[in-house]
């Protein structure tokens, strides 16, 4: 955990100069706020749950990397121990997808007021510890059970060019060409570039990894989206597998949505079946 809650801070890449600030907060459990404003200022928080797509994406589509910059000051509150490295890397994640400059930021004593905890930067200084003048019980000794998943950003929208249609509702849009579809059918696998247009093609667990690895060079590590689809009855399944296959070939949470196979989809490998 250690080692990965460094790399999160260290490899937040900063470009301020002249960039309006935009304060995120992950705080009471499963709450996003932010603050538009040079420092803290209370009156101008804005709150909602962070699993509220349309709250996330109304603040990502009015802000401009090359107008922002995001100071990230999650607290402990939301998740501790084990349980913080992967919501921290889901946000890490989410933040680079839309080109932002972000830095995970110590907090001010008025808003660990505020907040009334202990920020994960702080918790991290402290050896993992929650400081006793924060006021707060918590600590990882008592800290109990972790906390479920953190759920990952709001899935990306596939367009032609990675262009919201005219008049279409906000949504993280990505180009067609950017994204490969896996689809689990026992031991086969089958995917396709792009929109499914009728065309599957066929490979095992065996090479699939190698196949990542030349997508990755071909499209580009930052800018390959995997779909990562299954029928249903077995979707749940086979999670951990698929997704240890996305660890091993180093495609973080953020770079793979995964979804239950399309009725087009099923009727194309019906169709491949019937033909064998």
């Amino acid at each position: 955990m250690r080692l990965l809650m460094s790399y999160i801070f260290t490899c937040s890449l900063l470009s301020s100069m002249g960039q309006k600030q935009v304060h995120i907060y992950l705080a009471h459990c499963d709450s996003l706020f932010y603050v538009e404003a040079e420092k803290f200022d209370a009156t101008k928080i804005n709150r909602a749950s962070r699993n509220d797509s349309a709250f996330i994406n109304g603040l990502f589509n009015r802000i401009s990397p090359s107008t922002h910059i995001l100071l990230f000051k999650p607290y402990t509150d939301v998740c501790i121990d084990d349980g913080m490295a992967p919501l921290l890397l889901n946000w890490k994640t989410f933040f680079e997808q839309r080109g932002f400059g972000f830095e995970v930021r110590f907090t001010e004593k008025d808003e660990d007021r505020y907040f009334k905890g202990v920020s994960v930067k702080q918790f991290v200084a402290n050896g993992y510890q929650d400081t006793p003048s924060s006021g707060s019980s918590r600590s990882r000794a008592s800290s109990g059970s972790l906390p479920p998943p953190p759920p990952p950003p709001p899935a990306p929208i596939v367009t032609r060019d990675g262009k919201a249609p005219p008049g279409s509702a906000p949504g993280f849009y990505v180009a067609a060409k950017n994204v490969v579809t896996f689809i689990f059918e026992g031991d086969v696998i089958y995917y396709y570039e792009g929109f499914f247009k009728g065309t599957l093609l066929k490979t095992d667990y065996s090479s699939v990894g190698n196949l990542i690895q030349q997508y990755k060079k071909k499209i580009g590590a930052k800018k390959m989206i995997l779909f990562i689809k299954e029928e249903s009855g077995s979707f749940r399944q086979n999670k951990r597998k698929r997704r240890s296959l996305m660890s091993e070939n180093d495609i973080p949470p953020g770079y793979y949505v995964e979804e239950e196979i399309s009725k087009k989809e099923k009727e194309g490998i019906n169709k491949i079946n019937k033909n064998k």
